[in-house]
């Protein structure tokens, strides 16, 4: 009875990875996404639990507002759709939730879903994807810094400041 109810678990619980994973045909492109998308996507289940988790740095958060130019910056993130948010992937709903909290408009950033880093993108003319997801930061048009590019600079390098992705975010917007 016991190697009856353990199986019928198993089971059920790869049934419900194999739900929540997005099995469509490889696109080669990526595809531009609204939060609102991103949040229903069966590629991204796992985000709203991190992104709701997170809890942002008050004293970055109004830094970052007092920074941020509208104008001049714009936000690209690079995400790819998983079946759950281990190692990097975390870092895409915090991201998020910073650029909520700092009040940076739905309009001043894109988002895409891509499954490689070889994927076509609007960007590719000014920017190379070395991993996923990326934040890149624009001003005036051009890219002025990759936010985990930095981050993994400085964990290879053992440096622990920044410490959080809304100090990153602070150094781009001073680019």
């Amino acid at each position: 009875m016991k190697k009856l109810i353990l199986i019928l678990i198993v089971v059920i619980f790869s049934a419900g990875l194999f739900y929540s994973c997005n099995e469509a045909p490889a696109n080669t492109d990526a595809v531009r996404m609204k939060l609102e998308d991103i949040e229903i996507d069966p590629g991204f289940t796992w985000f709203s639990l991190t992104y709701n988790d997170y809890i942002v740095e008050a004293d970055v958060m109004t830094q970052i507002r007092n920074k941020y130019d509208p104008q001049a910056h714009k936000i690209i993130v690079f995400a790819k759709p998983s079946c759950s948010c281990e190692g990097d992937h975390k870092y895409f709903p915090r991201f998020m939730k910073i650029l909520d909290s700092a009040g940076i408009d739905e309009n001043h950033y894109e988002i895409y879903s891509t499954r490689e880093i070889t994927n076509k993108h609007p960007y590719m003319s000014v920017y190379k994807l070395n991993h996923l997801p990326e934040f890149v930061v624009m001003k005036n048009g051009l890219p002025v810094y990759s936010i985990l590019d930095s981050l993994n600079y400085y964990a290879a390098q053992g440096i622990n400041y920044p410490k959080y992705l809304e100090e990153f975010l602070f150094e781009a917007m001073k680019k």
